[in-house]
């Protein structure tokens, strides 16, 4: 398997630049500003050693319909690179390697089922274009193709062997289009091919790894007062030099010639394009931060026609149905990725989405039960018990199918908090089923089933939790929090009921508020220990001056006080006023979940 797709990659350098590789260039997805510069910086800094990751060269870290791709197929070719890339982008490059095996296999499997003739002259015609790059190329001027490969333990076989797959790829992709097609395409994405090129530098202020509000406001603060500085008189290329953080910084900002599009992220060529030579621009935000962009130089024609551009069309519409050609691969192949996947889904022969769809439906099944509790609750103990035991299991079988899916625990989305709220809140009815007061089941009944209902108007599908979550004091965190924020709804149910109580009515109403005082504030205190630790594995801090955290803080003090309260001879009848206490910690506690989430800019937003 390795040597099929070390000479797969050396293709995509090398020789693939006449059969396919121009289709690259013309990819939708655009390419990294970064990244040339990056590449170049870890060439020359990058000659470490770095150690190889422990485990068996036999381990299957893939499966692609049937064939397995081994750790050492990713570990040999990693080798051959790592030298160049620095070692914290190793982990992204393996992965890619991952991702390259896999699509190797299923273009191999693919292939051989379409009974495509591939004639030798076509494999001569790719062997000689490959030679001739090698001989154009310094680097590679004074060895021969055979000596190249052979110094990366390769045969020219297996070189011919990825060339008959290409061309075969080559002829499948190109078998439908016609002048209709390639005219069509040409009209629709005209600026693709023009051959109209900027020169352009750029000052890069990175917010990729900024978490709050605040910091990001700091970035584009921080780039709007570069720009002053330029618009005073201050020389570009020192700015870059002193204030970029991109590697380009060092050649003052420098990014070289690039056309309008296929080689920078949309807002940055779109930007840039509208620029006189000279001009700079306001700040440009993009995905990697706020940029400032001055156009240099521009070369090339503005106006293009089909005919001119008919062989450019042709290897961009060929890309794209390769594009297309592998999603449809990818979408129908069954296979396990280690890093992606998991061992439940492998075994089951499903995917992600499968368990989403069976999780929605008990989620709909629980749902209908929840709906019924109108009804039943009004029965005695046993059924509206039964009744509420019932659809707690569903959804609780629903949120596993979840977590499942994405191999998590799965509390990712809107969706799934405000359901995972409202189950909270059911389980401590359930715990409190025996309280015969329906004043106070119909509240914190009516508190869950509102959320349960809010859960509905948010996207319900596959949803992956975010590296920030990946540490395992989320899921006791996050888990911990609801049930404490269950207990103070409880409260608030109990504290209202005792507003329209009649005072003879046997139901522990002060109890029940002290409960969900007293137990909750011991839950919320231990939720807020594992919050901390996942700040600091998540943030670098165990506190932060964040709304979420905050209004944290004010609740635990507003709970610790209402539980000391008793305590206070000065206020003498302080017990009239647990009900009171109990509605504005309510408030107080929705601030905290909700409030915080839509109306600030809290890193805690879900």
């Amino acid at each position: 398997m390795f040597k099929k797709v070390f000479v797969g990659i050396f293709c995509g350098v090398f020789a693939l630049q006449s059969i396919s590789c121009s289709s690259k260039k013309e990819e939708g997805k655009e390419a990294d500003v970064h990244f040339k510069h990056t590449v170049v910086a870890a060439a020359e800094e990058s000659k470490k050693d770095v150690p190889a990751e422990s485990g068996s060269a036999d381990d299957v870290v893939a499966t692609v319909n049937g064939e397995k791709i081994l750790r050492g197929d990713v570990d040999k070719i990693l080798d051959v690179y790592k030298q160049f890339v620095q070692p914290e982008m190793l982990p992204k490059l393996k992965e890619q390697i991952v991702n390259e095996l896999i699509t190797q296999s299923l273009l191999k499997n693919f292939v051989s089922t379409q009974n495509i003739e591939v004639k030798q002259e076509e494999i001569d015609k790719g062997l000689e274009v490959v030679r001739n790059n090698l001989k154009n190329n310094p680097a590679t001027a004074s060895q021969s193709l055979e000596e190249l490969l052979e110094s990366q333990g390769q045969t020219i076989e297996h070189f011919k062997d990825t060339l008959r797959l290409q061309v075969a790829l080559d002829q499948y992709v190109q078998k439908d289009i016609d002048d209709a097609q390639l005219q069509d395409y040409f009209q629709k994405n005209i600026d693709r091919f023009s051959e109209e090129k900027v020169t352009a530098s750029h000052i890069l202020v990175d917010t990729r790894k900024l978490t709050t509000q605040q910091e990001q406001d700091a970035a584009k603060e921080k780039i709007e007062n570069i720009k002053k500085e330029i618009d005073n008189g201050a020389d570009f290329a020192e700015m870059a030099k002193q204030h970029s953080d991109c590697p380009s910084k060092e050649d003052g900002g420098n990014l070289g010639a690039f056309p309008r599009k296929g080689a920078m992220v949309e807002p940055f060529a779109e930007a840039a394009f509208k620029l006189n030579i000279g001009e700079v621009s306001e700040p440009v935000k993009t995905e990697f931060g706020y940029h400032l962009i001055k156009v240099t130089a521009r070369e090339g024609q503005k106006e293009v026609t089909f005919e001119g551009a008919k062989d450019k069309v042709k290897a961009a519409m060929k890309g794209q149905k390769t594009r297309e050609l592998l999603k449809s691969l990818w979408d129908k192949a069954f296979f396990y990725h280690c890093v992606i996947h998991n061992p439940v889904l492998c075994i089951l022969n499903m995917e992600p989405q499968d368990f989403i769809d069976l999780s929605m439906f008990f989620f709909w099944f629980a749902f209908g039960v929840y709906s019924t509790y109108w009804f039943f609750g009004f029965f005695g103990k046993k059924v509206r018990f039964f009744a509420l035991l019932t659809g707690i299991v569903l959804q609780l079988t629903s949120i596993t199918l979840r977590g499942i899916a994405i191999d998590y625990f799965p509390l990712t989305n809107k969706f799934e908090s405000f359901a995972s709220f409202a189950t909270s809140t059911f389980i401590i009815l359930l715990i409190y089923s025996r309280v015969e007061s329906k004043t106070y089941r119909i509240i914190l009944y009516g508190i869950g089933y509102a959320f349960l209902l809010a859960s509905l108007k948010f996207p319900k599908g596959l949803s992956y939790a975010p590296p920030l979550m990946l540490t395992i004091w989320y899921p006791l965190h996050v888990p911990l929090s609801f049930f404490c924020y269950a207990l103070w709804t409880s409260s608030m149910a109990a504290g209202i009921a005792w507003f329209f109580s009649n005072r003879k009515e046997n139901v522990p109403y002060t109890e029940l508020i002290d409960d969900g005082f007293l137990y909750g504030l011991v839950v919320f205190s231990i939720s807020m220990i594992f919050g901390g630790l996942w700040g600091y594995v998540a943030w670098g801090s165990y506190f932060l001056w964040d709304p979420k955290v905050l209004w944290s803080v004010i609740v635990w003090f507003f709970y610790a006080t209402c539980i000391h309260i008793d305590y206070w001879s000065a206020l003498g009848g302080a017990k009239r006023l647990k009900p009171s206490l109990s509605i504005i910690g309510f408030l107080i506690m929705l601030t905290t979940y909700v409030g915080t989430s839509f109306f600030s800019q809290s890193s805690h937003r879900f």
